[in-house]
């Protein structure tokens, strides 16, 4: 028997211009908007220090 752990999601609403310059922060096409945001997210706390 195999269980697989889910982590939590969630829907967070943001405007079409929001959406678009995340995409274009997309490493690559297929890469998820969760991977973006963390990316940025650490950025902003490595500059928090």
């Amino acid at each position: 028997m195999t269980i697989i752990m889910m982590e939590d999601k969630t829907t967070i609403l943001v405007s079409l211009e929001v959406k678009e310059r995340l995409c274009r922060l997309k490493v690559h096409p297929r890469e998820p908007y969760d991977d973006v945001l963390r990316r940025l997210l650490d950025s902003l706390d490595r500059e928090k220090g």
